[in-house]
């Protein structure tokens, strides 16, 4: 899915991938270095939830544009994107 995603968004022009994080620990060291206009990222990173380090980030960085994506289909994952500042969320489905 990693893969897909980056081939998509360099494919889009002006568009590069600046950085990708497997864990939620290179995930968060990553934003300690790296400012992106788009973050893109899924709902669990190896079993461990994003929302809580989400959140925390967006409260510092309210102009970086969010993407969250999930294999899970449940209204409360769009509900819950929305309501901590995600302008978006994406099915893998």
């Amino acid at each position: 899915m990693l893969q897909a995603m980056i081939s998509i968004i360099q494919s889009l022009p002006g568009c590069v991938v600046v950085a990708q994080a497997k864990t939620l620990e290179e995930l968060q060291e990553t934003l300690r270095q790296v400012e992106p206009d788009l973050l893109v990222l899924d709902v669990y990173l190896q079993n461990r939830c994003v929302f809580d380090p989400l959140r925390q980030y967006l409260r510092t960085h309210l102009h970086v544009r969010t993407l969250v994506i999930s294999g899970h289909e449940q209204d409360f994952y769009t509900q819950y994107s929305r309501k901590i500042g995600a302008q978006g969320f994406i099915s893998k489905s």
